[in-house]
């Protein structure tokens, strides 16, 4: 048997900018500029069992690992808002993202190092009592599932990562319904999401 010791720290921050501008009385323009950093440190130190001491105190240096993934993005969404009438609005923008992927094993693996750039719309309506919402993201496989290195658990249980996995996309529609009435002081909210992914990662068991 083996003994995991495993810490996780995560850190992160952005600064975003937004820009309104009437084009006419019906249709207003609005521009987004957003960066965002984010760093995510997982260590874990494997020990096995010291079969004289019965303590956990031998240290496995290739079952044992120091990950770093730091991720640096900035996104550009101009958008268009458009006033059908007094009750129904509709927005409808293309999110231009750009990611500088960074990962770093901390071992005699070489980091992976990744950039993506990548155009997605966005469409918003709104009407008299409900909204409704589609975007579409970039999902990046963790830095766990794509380490080279080959971990033991027992005889039977290993996991080693595919560094050639492929970034998955996901198709998010969600839809809002709200009513307020406010001699009763009652408020009715109901939202529900929807979520297509493409690409996903599947784990392969061997035996």
């Amino acid at each position: 048997s083996r003994f995991a010791d495993q810490h996780t720290n995560n850190h992160s921050g952005n600064l975003s900018v937004n820009y309104n501008y009437p084009v006419s009385k019906k249709i207003r323009a609005e521009i987004t500029i957003d960066s965002r950093f984010s760093s995510n440190n997982e260590f874990l130190k494997t020990f096995d069992r010291n079969p004289t001491t019965d303590v956990y105190d031998i240290f496995l240096a290739n079952q044992s690992s120091d990950l770093t993934r730091q991720i640096f993005t900035q996104s550009l969404t101009p958008q268009f808002n458009y006033q059908l009438n007094p009750k129904y609005t509709f927005k409808l923008g293309l999110n231009t993202t750009y990611q500088n992927v960074k990962n770093k094993f901390n071992s005699k693996v070489n980091d992976i190092n990744k950039t993506y750039l990548n155009l997605f719309p966005t469409l918003e309506v709104n009407g008299p009592g409900f909204s409704l919402n589609y975007r579409k993201n970039l999902e990046l496989p963790s830095i766990w599932q794509i380490q080279p290195i080959e971990n033991v658990y027992n005889q039977v249980s290993k996991y080693i990562g595919n560094p050639e996995l492929e970034a998955g996309k996901s198709h998010i529609m969600s839809a809002r319904i709200y009513k307020n009435f406010p001699r009763k002081q009652i408020n009715f909210n109901v939202y529900s999401s929807l979520t297509l992914s493409e690409n996903n990662v599947v784990p392969r068991n061997l035996i």
